[in-house]
């Protein structure tokens, strides 16, 4: 099942040099449990809505790495692989790489789980 169909890419990456006050307010105007971290076009992770606003907002987020997930998928990564990289990082956006580690989009979760309910089992 061809996935990229639904890959968003609404949400640009912050600079790992960008200030956590940049992040905490995305966060207050999405409702993502994550925003993707690149640095120089590359993706490095994602820093999850609890650990932003447990620092201060005038750090860049360099100064806080160490709170940066590395989780993603593929373009050509299976449904239910996605499915499951969801579940085991506790998200409800999923970075989308090219083979370069290049930030493509994301999947949201409620894109996912309505295909999982689309799809038959027989």
């Amino acid at each position: 099942m061809v996935l990229q169909q639904y890959i968003i890419n609404d949400i640009k990456p912050l600079d790992i040099n960008d200030k956590i006050s940049d992040l905490k307010l995305l966060f207050n105007e999405l409702t993502y449990s994550h925003i993707p971290i690149e640095k120089g076009g590359v993706y490095l992770g994602c820093i999850s809505e609890n650990d932003a606003h447990c620092f201060e907002s005038k750090k860049t987020i360099a100064e806080c790495n160490y709170a940066i997930e590395g989780f993603y998928v593929r373009s050509n990564t299976t449904w239910l692989d996605v499915l499951e990289t969801f579940a085991q990082n506790s998200c409800n956006i999923m970075p989308v790489l090219d083979e370069k580690n290049r930030y493509l989009g994301y999947y949201e979760l409620n894109d996912i789980i309505s295909l999982f309910n689309e799809t038959p089992f027989f």
